[in-house]
């Protein structure tokens, strides 16, 4: 998640074509790319750190998910340019939602 992140930082009229594609949203300026790209950034830290770990896995959980779910078109055509890379998110999402699922560890 990091890299669709820095994207939006180092290539942010890619990251709104991505936005326009995958999420129908459209007309996102640099500014609001650079916006979101704070705030995704600030979820990862977040869940690398161990910060509110319910609150950021639920954050990366429900990220990841719409990102996955959004990609649909790519799953129905997988042999097609560099589709079948689209399936790598399936076992991610699976992790994503282990982690934010499993009870914390007790603290002894």
């Amino acid at each position: 998640m990091l890299v669709w992140t820095l994207i939006k930082f180092v290539q942010p009229e890619r990251a709104a074509r991505i936005f326009e594609k995958f999420y129908f949203l459209g007309g996102f300026g640099n500014i609001a790319i650079y916006v979101v790209g704070v705030v995704q950034l600030a979820i990862i830290i977040g869940f690398v750190i161990g910060f509110q770990k319910r609150w950021t896995y639920l954050a990366v959980l429900f990220l990841h998910a719409v990102s996955t779910f959004a990609s649909y078109k790519q799953y129905l055509a997988p042999y097609q340019d560099r589709n079948i890379l689209f399936f790598a998110a399936w076992p991610m999402l699976a992790a994503c939602f282990t982690l934010y699922y499993l009870p914390p560890p007790s603290e002894t």
